[in-house]
């Protein structure tokens, strides 16, 4: 695409090419519209192919469209990558201060995390996977945060939670 400038000398007009990013500008600087795989940068005016932090592709205006609060980084309008505050939940995209049921709020990464990622057999858990509040079908019983198939020597099982026995028994049944 090509713009008409003045020489500003006498006034003679001639025909400059855009950028080459640009599929139409008002001026060597000001891109009006991008080419394909580009997207227009309203606030610098120029076109690029990553939009810039707080800002998204959209792909059906060519534009890099702001984030809605409290996205720091976004998909789309509704649609988070990352949080100012709190926890990215996965499944939804949305942010929030606290976690679904089974995820744990992973401060290493600013995620909703599974509970059942690393194996530890977690239903739900606190703060970490190795954190275990209630256990999976697998190994049922939870004692000191841990899931166990069966409950060791000393301890019995009821209701998903392993139990002291009596100090004068060595097993014990629920």
């Amino acid at each position: 695409e090509f713009i008409q400038v003045s020489d500003n000398v006498n006034s003679n007009l001639k025909c400059l090419t855009c950028n080459k990013t640009c599929k139409s500008c008002s001026s060597l600087t000001v891109c009006l519209m991008c080419n394909p795989g580009f997207y227009l940068d309203g606030r610098l005016k120029t076109c690029v192919e990553t939009c810039p932090d707080r800002y998204y592709a959209n792909s059906q205006t060519a534009t890099c469209d702001a984030c809605v609060y409290p996205c720091l980084t976004c998909y789309s309008v509704i649609q988070c990558k990352q949080c100012y505050f709190g926890f990215l939940d996965t499944k939804t995209l949305g942010c929030s201060s606290q976690c679904p049921d089974g995820t744990y709020g992973n401060l290493e990464i600013g995620n909703c995390t599974n509970c059942t990622d690393g194996g530890y057999h977690c239903r739900s858990c606190l703060n970490s996977p190795d954190k275990c509040l209630s256990c999976d079908a697998l190994q049922p019983y939870l004692l000191n945060y841990k899931c166990y198939a069966a409950c060791h020597d000393g301890y019995s099982g009821q209701d998903g939670q392993c139990t002291p026995c009596s100090p004068e028994c060595r097993t014990c049944a629920a």
